[in-house]
């Protein structure tokens, strides 16, 4: 049995979820495992999920039925560290157990198939989100706490593009629009960059770019002060139509002339992050961090979450991709890190198979964002996020690398 594709569950799993977190602390298990398995039927496929209802099953001396689970977890590739998990205490010098722990640690060997395209020579950037203009042979990286975007020659000379007077925030995601010769990124003031003071929160904007001149065209803000922004990824559809998440409101907006306007409805998205469009322009593909890809049919508004196999995961997906038919993702959310195609059905609204292209490269640390050029896929390797504290400060400088761009053959 597929996973459901119900867009509008979301809301309805946290009444149970609440619940569930309630009965386990008063170790109610019983009432547990009846509150996730609600949960599990609204967001079905989401690892952690799963593994709480491995979890209580086992509470519940249900041991068969936990193992069903972790069996599945282990197919959909991931690592979990069930050895160290007392609640799995009385099976876990069974053999199939013990096969299992095998299993979930062979899930983290690395596949490597990427190449270094670059090595940035800034380590502290938190490089984020990438672009590239076929025109000039250009490549656009982005940096959240230097607060910039970088471009990158057809010769290899690596300069920034961008200028201080242009008063950006945390560059996010960025793409070019090869047509009108603009590139388009979005901007956050968040703690992580350089010069942030509790004053700049909510200061989010998209902003455009001419290619020609490097300058900057305009800015366009979302006129809303009830809510919290924070923007993460545009596209350019071949309609030449802008779009864009925002993260901190879970939903889309559409660019209509100057105006923000938001076309999918607060309270179906849990966790907006990358988007992509279809090459006729008729569609979008958002990636939702909890739940999963959604996909936007844009003349009749139709949103509807992509079901896929029960021995796969679509959960943690940051850049999202589309090409030839087929979704391309990093998905820095699970464990191992990764990137993973997903091979659709004709019609675009299920994921029939997912292949896992890449796992655990060792330049790896917290990939981010991409871009496709030809049959090659581009993508930061190493945004080092976890390094950059809330203060606009780097934890410890004497861990940062090199910034690297990997480049992986399709």
């Amino acid at each position: 049995m597929g996973q459901s594709s119900d867009s509008s569950t979301f809301q309805k799993a946290l009444v149970p979820y609440q619940a569930a977190l309630q009965a386990y602390g008063s170790h109610h298990y019983k009432s547990y495992l009846e509150k996730l398995e609600k949960v599990r039927l609204y967001i079905p496929g989401h690892s952690d999920i799963l593994y709480a209802q491995a979890q209580a099953y086992a509470l519940n001396n249900d041991t068969d039925k936990a193992k069903i689970i972790l069996h599945q977890l282990v197919s959909m590739g991931l690592f979990i560290p069930v050895n160290s998990d007392t609640i799995f205490n009385a099976i876990k010098n069974e053999k199939e157990f013990m096969a299992l722990q095998f299993e979930f640690e062979r899930n983290k060997t690395p596949l490597v198939n990427s190449k270094r395209a670059f090595v940035l020579s800034e380590m502290d950037l938190a490089n984020e989100g990438m672009a590239y203009d076929s025109k000039t042979h250009t490549f656009f990286v982005s940096s959240i706490h230097k607060r910039k975007i970088i471009a990158i020659s057809k010769d290899g000379e690596i300069k920034d593009f961008s200028k201080p007077q242009d008063s950006l925030g945390g560059i996010y995601g960025m793409t070019v629009d090869p047509v009108r010769n603009q590139l388009w990124a979005c901007s956050n003031a968040v703690p992580q960059m350089q010069g942030y003071v509790p004053s700049m929160e909510g200061q989010t904007f998209l902003c455009r770019y001419d290619l020609n001149t490097g300058k900057l065209l305009e800015k366009f803000f979302i006129n809303d002060t009830l809510s919290k922004h924070q923007i993460k990824d545009v596209t350019v559809t071949s309609k030449g139509e802008i779009y864009f998440t925002d993260m901190a409101e879970n939903t889309v907006y559409q660019l209509v002339g100057k105006i923000p306007v938001r076309i999918i409805p607060p309270g179906i998205l849990a966790g907006a992050l990358g988007l992509c469009s279809t090459d006729d322009g008729a569609s979008l593909f958002i990636s939702d961090f909890i739940q999963g890809v959604f996909k936007y049919s844009i003349a009749n508004h139709k949103v509807e979450r992509l079901p896929l196999p029960d021995n796969s995961t679509v959960q943690g997906i940051d850049g999202l991709y589309y090409h030839q038919g087929k979704l391309l993702a990093v998905q820095n959310g699970v464990n191992p890190r990764r990137v993973i195609q997903c091979d659709m059905n004709k019609e675009e609204n299920r994921i029939n198979t997912v292949t896992i292209l890449e796992v655990n490269h060792p330049d790896y640390d917290w990939p981010t964002l991409g871009v496709i050029q030809g049959s090659y896929f581009y993508y930061v390797a190493n945004s080092q996020w976890t390094n950059f504290s809330a203060n606009g400060k780097v934890n410890d400088a004497t861990q940062l690398k090199s910034p690297v761009i990997l480049k992986l053959k399709l």
